[in-house]
């Protein structure tokens, strides 16, 4: 059996699973690929055209996923190597807008069009 010690782990990266049972043939040194357990995440600041931040609003994906943001207009997103899009909402629901979140962005603005 291996572990990860989730304790020791960076703020940044998430597991799946903390441990994983592993059948060994013969004694040995052995190389587990074990890469697919971890999720990479990082913070975005979230604004509206007037650069007003996001605060406590939310972040809807396509896929039906939803981000909500804290008192910072910031999200916890998970790391992606392309970009994402998706509908930045106020916290009252007066402000939508269409974003497009690249790969290394760390603020993100966007024109609020009224529902």
């Amino acid at each position: 059996q291996i572990r990860v010690d989730a304790i020791t782990l960076p703020i940044d990266l998430t597991i799946k699973q903390d441990k994983r049972d592993i059948a060994l043939s013969n004694p040995g040194t052995y190389i587990v690929d074990w890469r697919d357990n971890f999720v990479r995440s990082r913070f975005v600041e979230f604004s509206f055209d007037d650069q007003t931040l996001a605060i406590r609003g939310q972040l809807e994906f396509k896929d039906a996923e939803t981000v909500y943001l804290d008192d910072f207009g910031m999200g916890f997103l998970d790391a992606s190597d392309t970009a994402l899009e998706g509908t930045l909402i106020s916290e009252d629901g007066s402000q939508r807008c269409p974003v497009r979140i690249e790969a290394s962005s760390s603020k993100v603005f966007c024109s609020s069009v009224k529902p």
